[in-house]
């Protein structure tokens, strides 16, 4: 305890001490060069919301503020909308980028090179946390036996994994009677099943908005919807997987399914109550296979 007090009583005095230190910012080079097909940024531009550097990541968030609010605070003052702030800065040619090319010229070298190894990081993860989610096709098959599972767990997949290239797996393999196991305690697996799935989208949906708001996106930097925006696409993906499962396979013949006792075909008619009984009950205690129906 008295260890993460003098911590932060050193923190709180010695860092404005090095924000003192920081040279000022030649806010000269953010003027558009001569010739450029965009020109400076008007002096009356629409401020774009919600705005950014109002919230940072504990690891760096004294410095970070610090600097953003002293040594760089007139490009601050500027790209919120301020007009005296932006008057005294002159012309720029982007409020934003002359923002952020002032932090990132003044912060020290430890910032920067946490900067570049989350960069690293954060290229590696989609990748990474690929391999351990469903594949595309598991998740078309999913949809047709339980669709509202299976857009929350398309919701809760950060990364997609499209399988090896030029390598074709049969969906309909993937749900084989013989892979899965008889579950007990149905009830409380499927609530289980749904508050983690229901979890996930909600983690994933925080941390992109979260990424959009404190995170720079290089190409378009003032935007903050890029982040929720790749997780709409992974929804687009799955979905077109599954359009594209449901018109590939056709639905058996009834004498092909005669093998189905009568209180088991109940379970696969067209119907709202069959659907939330499917919706519910985990793939391992369905009384039907996708397979047994469709070819």
């Amino acid at each position: 305890m008295r260890t993460s007090v003098w911590k932060a009583l050193t923190c709180f005095l010695f860092v404005p001490a090095s924000w003192a230190a920081y040279d000022e910012y030649d806010y000269s080079n953010e003027r558009a060069p001569a010739g450029s097909s965009r020109g400076n940024t008007s002096l009356t531009e629409s401020v774009r919301r919600p705005l950014k550097f109002q919230s940072w990541y504990s690891d760096h968030r004294a410095e970070l503020s610090g600097v953003s609010n002293t040594v760089c605070n007139l490009s601050l003052k500027a790209y919120q909308g301020d007009m005296e702030a932006r008057n005294t800065l002159g012309p720029v040619e982007d409020y934003y980028w002359a923002h952020m090319n002032c932090m990132m010229s003044t912060v020290s070298e430890h910032v920067k090179a946490s900067f570049s190894g989350t960069s690293i990081l954060l290229g590696l993860a989609p990748t990474t946390l690929s391999l351990l989610g469903p594949s595309v096709g598991e998740m078309a098959l999913l949809s047709i036996h339980r669709p509202i599972f299976a857009l929350l767990l398309s919701l809760g997949a950060p990364a997609i994994y499209p399988g090896r290239f030029l390598l074709w797996d049969d969906p309909l393999r993937a749900n084989e009677p013989q892979t899965g196991s008889f579950i007990v305690g149905v009830i409380v697996v499927v609530l289980f099943q749904y508050l983690l799935a229901a979890g996930a989208g909600a983690n994933i949906l925080h941390a992109a908005y979260r990424i959009g708001i404190q995170g720079v996106v290089s190409w378009r930097c003032r935007d903050s919807y890029w982040p929720i925006l790749w997780v709409v696409v992974t929804l687009i993906i799955h979905f077109i997987a599954t359009l594209s499962l449901r018109t590939a396979i056709h639905r058996k013949q009834r004498t092909s399914t005669a093998t189905f006792e009568e209180k088991d075909r109940k379970y696969v008619r067209p119907g709202l109550l069959p659907l939330l009984h499917n919706e519910i009950t985990p793939s391992s205690n369905a009384r039907w296979q996708v397979c047994d129906l469709f070819d």
